[in-house]
């Protein structure tokens, strides 16, 4: 690889939204919903593709998980990623980084849409330098640390009564799955669904459980030690992600692990915990790190001990791609999470699909991220400007 070739020559932010299934008069209206603890979900699959294109005509995709607005970090993007990056030689990522990161630090942006943006556009330099030196993202961040060429992953199972749950286990498990992560929400939910996912798995299948910030400090501690019992691997996301005290109090009065941070875009938001020894397993989204941070985060965690399990939900072919070269290259990698559903309908984006065989996922192949989209398929979804 040698700095000076050809330069960043376009910036393209193309933000889609995929409607769900429709009834007999088509798929309803694009709209936000509001579920338990105020969170807003589009009811429609929502991303940010970033396109990076240089002067001899290479591409390189990034994606931004966006799961609601993904117009917001396009603007972004567009008026004040863009102006910074065309002319610019794209493989010294770090400076690229650091100098964007700095533009709007003293402005408050140190998280949010804007650092959503910067993770679409670093994963895209990614994807450029890995084609330009014709070798693989996981080789150029000196993996892959697992061995046979896959990464390990653990599969989001949910259901709306313990016997639905206990199918869900059933199925993921046959499918290969030795890690299944049970959704669900406050502390009756939680219980009933903990004793029903352990009798379907029985004792060999390890069990997380993620009750997405649902719960008071009292309510989680009833909760970490119901699963301890039950032989859980750990307990993500157990109160609200601004409680440090509870934090403290949880993994002080528990000896299963808490898990945290899908949430969080940069080191310095885990920097603080990690050393006070508030969160015992890291859950950072490449979506909204970029590879370059999520790389930074894992290393951090690793100096602390901590393992690492990359956060993946929505994401469309390219963000999970991206999650995949990254965690290739963890040597504290515990599993990489799986969703089917966002799974499926990026590989139907994906000029070359992703795979996944036995409960983890195969390492793309060919240069870069290996995650190339058919710009065809994204057309029907592309959200245009407002007028």
């Amino acid at each position: 690889m040698v700095s000076g070739g050809p330069p960043i020559e376009r910036v393209e932010a193309i933000p889609v939204a995929i409607p769900p299934a429709g009834g007999p008069d088509g798929p309803p209206a694009r709209a936000l919903g509001r579920q338990q603890r105020g969170l807003v979900y589009s009811n429609y699959g929502e991303a940010l593709f970033v396109k990076l294109t240089t002067a001899d005509g290479t591409v390189g995709w990034g994606e931004t998980l966006a799961s609601v607005a993904p117009e917001v970090a396009a603007t972004i993007v567009e008026t004040l990623l863009a102006p910074q990056l065309i002319g610019r030689d794209p493989l010294p990522i770090e400076s690229i980084w650091a100098e964007l990161y700095a533009a709007m630090r003293d402005r408050g942006h140190r998280t949010g849409f804007y650092i959503d943006a910067m993770a679409g556009v670093d994963s895209a330099l990614w994807d450029l330098r890995g084609k330009r030196a014709g070798l693989p993202v996981y080789a150029l961040l000196g993996g892959p640390c697992q061995p046979g060429g896959r990464v390990p992953a653990y599969c989001g199972v949910s259901g709306a009564s313990p016997e639905a749950l206990s199918r869900q286990v059933a199925q993921r498990s046959g499918e290969g799955f030795s890690a299944l992560k049970v959704h669900v929400r406050g502390l009756p939910a939680a219980l009933a669904a903990a004793a029903a996912a352990r009798d379907a798995a029985g004792p060999e299948l390890e069990l997380c459980m993620d009750v997405h910030n649902t719960l008071r400090v009292d309510e989680a501690l009833r909760l970490g030690r119901a699963l301890e019992r039950l032989a859980f691997r750990f307990l993500e996301a157990p109160i609200d992600p601004e409680d440090d005290a509870g934090l403290r109090a949880l993994t002080g009065g528990l000896d299963l692990p808490i898990a945290y941070g899908e949430g969080e875009r940069t080191r310095w938001q885990f920097r603080d915990r990690l050393a006070a020894g508030l969160v015992d397993v890291v859950q950072p989204d490449v979506g909204y790190t970029g590879i370059s941070e999520l790389r930074r985060i894992a290393q951090l965690a690793e100096a602390h001990h901590v393992a690492c399990a990359p956060h993946l939900s929505a994401g469309l072919g390219v963000c999970i791609a991206a999650a995949v070269h990254a965690a290739a290259a963890m040597p504290n990698l515990y599993r990489l999470e799986h969703s089917p559903g966002s799974f499926a309908r990026g590989n139907t984006l994906l000029r070359r699909p992703l795979e996944l065989r036995d409960g983890a996922y195969v390492l793309p192949e060919g240069p870069g991220l290996g995650a190339e989209i058919v710009e065809a398929a994204l057309e029907p979804y592309r959200l245009r400007p407002r007028r």
